[in-house]
């Protein structure tokens, strides 16, 4: 990405460390609402993931599709 220079920034609890996810559900969702609520975002990239995700989908705002 960084060849191609294109920009990218990752959540704000990407690297915390909550047992066997990154951190807890709240703080996932932050980042995730943080991101599809800007407007100079042209995409969201979940490396990661699978096991967690499906904590988030009870909780998550779906009007920000």
């Amino acid at each position: 990405l960084t060849q191609k220079k294109i920009h990218y920034e990752f959540g704000k609890h990407a690297f915390s460390d909550e047992g066997i996810v990154s951190a807890s559900v709240a703080k996932r969702l932050e980042d995730i609402d943080g991101f599809l609520k800007r407007k100079d975002i042209d995409a969201i990239w979940a490396l990661r993931g699978g096991y967690g995700s499906i904590q988030l989908l009870d909780t998550f705002d779906y009007s920000l599709l």
